[in-house]
């Protein structure tokens, strides 16, 4: 299972096997007058629907975007806390979790790890054309390129990857095993 973590527009997906895949987005509103019950609401909302997906797909491995420690736009904080939460959760119910930088799952879309979100939506909807999946945005495409690097992690890569660019691969060598092993604490 990927996640990609957004105040607005969540992504996630789930590699059931080789072929099968499955992705959604949990959307939420939020204004910079609520106050901190309200911010607090949503992001447990948030992190809730996050959950269910997970209770509901129990995936072998979840991979998580790692925090974007150089973003500069708005509610960084708010986002810090859904990021935490999450994680906190994913523990909490044992899931193995491991996490990717923003720019190993850049790179693993595009070849380049500096590329703009548009240009790995495009990559993604070109890697995953003739699939019948729900990406509507670049979170969710976000979240597929996530679970399909966790899916390449357990040695089980995606049919329509099979060609994918040595460029794209290299973005796995920062990809590690969760600290609990597949089914085995540490």
């Amino acid at each position: 299972m990927g996640i990609d973590l957004s105040l607005t527009a969540t992504g996630v997906a789930l590699i059931e096997d080789r072929e099968a895949v499955a992705t959604g987005r949990v959307q939420t509103k939020g204004k910079k007058t609520d106050t901190i019950w309200q911010r607090q609401a949503r992001l447990a909302a948030i992190a809730d629907d996050v959950m269910r997906y997970a209770i509901k797909w129990h995936p072998e491995l979840v991979v998580i975007e790692a925090p974007s420690y150089g973003s500069v736009h708005g509610a960084q904080h708010d986002r810090s806390g859904l990021w935490w939460l999450v994680v906190q959760a994913l523990a909490e119910l044992d899931f193995p979790f491991t996490i990717v930088a923003p720019q190993a799952r850049a790179k693993y879309g595009t070849g380049k790890g500096n590329a703009a979100k548009a240009i790995v939506l495009a990559a993604v909807l070109e890697r995953f054309k003739g699939e019948d999946l729900f990406i509507p945005d670049d979170n969710v495409a976000d979240a597929l390129l996530l679970a399909s690097m966790g899916s390449r992690l357990l040695g089980e890569p995606l049919f329509v990857e099979r060609d994918i660019a040595a460029k794209c691969l290299e973005a796995m060598t920062s990809v590690e095993l969760p600290l609990i092993e597949i089914g085995v604490a540490a």
